[in-house]
């Protein structure tokens, strides 16, 4: 099934399909971690194929909080940097870690992460979240 729809006057998109993209899967930290310092790395594995629509290309977006505790935890972007100008996750398909930069956490015992892919459809997957963790010492 093909979707059309209007982005902009006189600009029309085709959407190849409207299957949710395939969940990635968080590799680090997924819990039980110990992160000292304002730089970690985050990791994930992509599904495959990340994405069952032919033609569908995928990103990533990725959100934290510093409390996983409470019945419904806060969850914030996560904000890359990009030639110097901060920006939301979108990170492009085939790319399976970013460096975060947590330098305004300043300690926590009950972090998380969470990934999901979003399609060219702007179709979502289900989140796939991390245990919890350790930062400490994140302002340098």
């Amino acid at each position: 099934m093909l979707t059309e729809f209007f982005c902009r006057p006189n600009w029309m998109m085709v959407c190849p399909g409207q299957t949710p993209p395939n969940i990635p899967t968080l590799t680090s930290p997924i819990g039980g971690e110990y992160i000292t310092g304002r730089y970690f790395t985050i990791t994930w594995t992509e599904a495959s194929p990340p994405d069952p629509d032919p033609g569908d290309q995928v990103w990533y977006e990725l959100q934290y909080t510093t409390d996983i505790t409470i019945p419904t935890p806060i969850w914030e972007w996560i904000i890359i940097k990009d030639n110097g100008l901060a920006q939301r996750t979108a990170i492009a398909e085939g790319t399976t870690f970013i460096i975060w930069d947590a330098g305004d956490i300043v300690d926590t015992s009950h972090a998380a992460v969470r990934i999901r892919a979003v399609d060219t459809c702007e179709n979502v997957s289900d989140w796939d979240t991390g245990g919890e963790f350790n930062i400490t010492g994140g302002i340098c």
